[in-house]
């Protein structure tokens, strides 16, 4: 089958595959899924694939479910992915990691509102996870839940991302009170990377209008880093 997939011949893959996964042990799919996201012809991969969704079922194995939800988005079925992901969530219904993923690929096929759903209860069930509930923010940002979407960030340490997306959704939401009062929190904010605070506070200053002056002060701030270059461009 691997042979046959290098080679581009998706007929003689089914095949063997077919074969193979006669056998329902969890292993022989994980090795079909690693040949088929790792084999050269994308196109020969991406039939390979189909015909055993239509023909096989994939043992009930979280991490099977995973590996296959994984190598569905690889192939743009974004579908199949997510209908593997609700069947991890079946499975084990308090794992936060399966609603954020299936979040996100809710997210990717424009079902925001469903997205925010999942991401909702991947919150709630791992409240810790400081990534997961920016991500969350950022999400309800995007719906004009510019006020919850501050709220859930207030749960949190405020770090500079923290507090830059608080400011952006302020001024978003036209709280320009709010807005700069995160901005004064951010400036004074003792920080290991001055370079990318002082990067964030010059898009702060551009966006809320506080004066090209400011902006430039900010950006001069800058000296190394990754917005290094990105600072002198917006400079400029």
């Amino acid at each position: 089958a691997i042979i046959a997939l290098k080679s581009g011949d998706a007929q003689r893959a089914i095949e063997h595959i077919s074969i193979v996964l006669d056998d329902t042990d969890p292993e022989q799919w994980e090795r079909v899924a690693k040949a088929l996201a790792g084999a050269p012809d994308k196109r020969t991969s991406v039939v390979v694939f189909d015909h055993i969704m239509a023909e096989n079922q994939v043992p009930s194995v979280p991490g099977l479910y995973q590996q296959y939800s994984d190598l569905a988005v690889q192939f743009g079925r974004l579908g199949v992915a997510e209908n593997f992901a609700s069947a991890i969530i079946d499975l084990n219904p308090t794992q936060a990691e399966a609603y954020s993923w299936r979040g996100r690929l809710r997210h990717s096929m424009n079902r925001t509102q469903l997205a925010r759903e999942d991401f909702a209860k991947a919150v709630e069930l791992a409240p810790e996870d400081q990534a997961l509930r920016q991500t969350y923010a950022a999400l309800l940002a995007e719906l004009d839940e510019y006020g919850q979407a501050i709220a859930e960030l207030d749960r949190l340490d405020p770090s500079m991302t923290v507090l830059y997306s608080q400011s952006l959704y302020a001024f978003a939401d036209d709280n320009h009170d709010l807005a700069l009062e995160k901005y004064r929190k951010l400036t004074a904010l003792a920080v290991d990377d001055p370079s990318t605070r002082d990067f964030l506070l010059g898009l702060l200053a551009e966006t809320m209008e506080l004066g090209a002056d400011e902006a430039l002060a900010h950006y001069r701030g800058v000296t190394d880093g990754q917005h290094l270059n990105d600072a002198k461009l917006r400079s400029a």
